[in-house]
């Protein structure tokens, strides 16, 4: 895996952590708790639907990469 993909889900597990501690020491309502865990769980939401977009990005990459070196090669023969 990528350092960008273990970044976005070094990301993720610690918003969740996050998350859990501000549960954990929230000085508020019940109310206004659960509408602090709709927000963020529609951030986490929006985050982990580009994963799959990040991931297309790289694999793209690499596929350039190795038609290139490909290319190099075949040419050197």
């Amino acid at each position: 895996m990528s350092s960008k993909g273990e970044f976005v889900i070094g990301f993720i597990v610690g918003g969740l952590i996050g998350a859990g501690l501000a549960l954990l020491f929230a000085p508020q309502t019940g109310e206004e708790t659960r509408e602090m865990l709709k927000e963020k769980f529609l951030e986490l939401k929006e985050k982990a639907e580009k994963i799959p977009e990040t991931i297309k990005k790289e694999t793209q990459g690499f596929v350039q990469k190795g038609k290139e070196a490909y290319q190099e090669k075949k040419a050197e023969l």
